[in-house]
């Protein structure tokens, strides 16, 4: 995604998508960021001016990262185009009464969705290069890493109502957060 300065408001210009948690990449273009952001609860009222003013900060020779995350039983780096939350929100209820009849599955059957986003200034245009890469692995394969299943802990701890419904994780909470004290109680 390139964004580029429009009436003082960093706006996109161009969009390809190869995949993404939501269609609504390519439907972007000519938008800002507030329209972009806006499914994401309090995302804009809170971040909304950071967020522009990281975007316009960002230097040639010094690139930004960040990283977002949820718990999905789609394995896939692929969401739906027509409506990724509500695809999400399917499949979650589709596993949940297994996940409460036997929480000890919810490694086996969630899904940790990561993204890594990237922000580079191009030299020559001075518009910003948005990259976005999708990493997905069974919730399992953090079991055995205590540092990680307390990082997720304290996290989902912290989430509020409106956090946990956004991502859908809010079908699966109890056992989820079951799982994730039982392997972080085995090791630590």
């Amino acid at each position: 995604m390139l964004l580029d300065e429009s009436g003082g408001i960093p706006r996109i210009t161009a969009a390809a998508n190869a995949y993404s948690s939501s269609g609504r990449l390519v439907a972007s273009v000519g938008h800002d960021m507030e329209w972009t952001h806006a499914p994401v609860p309090q995302l804009t009222q809170k971040l909304g001016a950071k967020i522009d003013r990281v975007i316009r900060s960002v230097h040639p020779a010094t690139p930004c990262e960040r990283f977002n995350w949820q718990l999905t039983p789609m394995a896939s780096v692929f969401f739906p185009h027509t409506d990724p939350h509500a695809a999400n929100a399917a499949a979650m209820q589709h596993i949940s009464a297994e996940l409460r009849r036997d929480p000890a599955r919810a490694g086996e059957l969630l899904w940790i969705r990561v993204e890594r986003q990237t922000l580079s200034r191009l030299p020559d245009s001075n518009a910003t290069a948005f990259s976005l890469h999708t990493y997905s692995d069974p919730l399992s394969s953090v079991r055995s890493d205590l540092e990680s299943l307390r990082a997720i802990l304290a996290l989902l701890r912290n989430y509020t109502e409106e956090r946990w419904r956004y991502s859908e994780m809010d079908i699966v909470r109890e056992p989820l957060m079951l799982w994730l004290e039982a392997a972080a109680s085995t090791l630590g």
